[in-house]
């Protein structure tokens, strides 16, 4: 039986699907993903001043250990995401 997370998550896809699809088949780039996602609430940046270690997150990967010094944005997924992860 579908839950409201679930009913929140298609709203939320399908918002974020139209997004991009009005966007295609111009320069679609992961910005464009990112900000979509933000806008449609699967993503939420956060200031980070050390690695979260998290699985799927790269930031300690794609950041030199200074730039945490002054924070850096990591993109974390939301509930959205995150309640229907098995």
């Amino acid at each position: 039986m579908p839950t409201l997370s679930n009913a929140l998550l298609s709203a939320a896809e399908r918002a974020f699907a139209i997004d991009l699809m009005n966007i295609w088949p111009g320069n679609l780039g992961g910005d464009d993903l990112q900000e979509c996602a933000i806008k449609h609430g699967l993503l939420t940046p956060e200031t980070r001043h050390a690695p979260c270690a998290e699985s799927g997150c790269a930031c300690a990967e794609l950041c030199f250990p200074d730039e945490f010094d002054s924070g850096i944005t990591c993109f974390r997924k939301t509930t959205l995401l995150t309640d229907n992860e098995e």
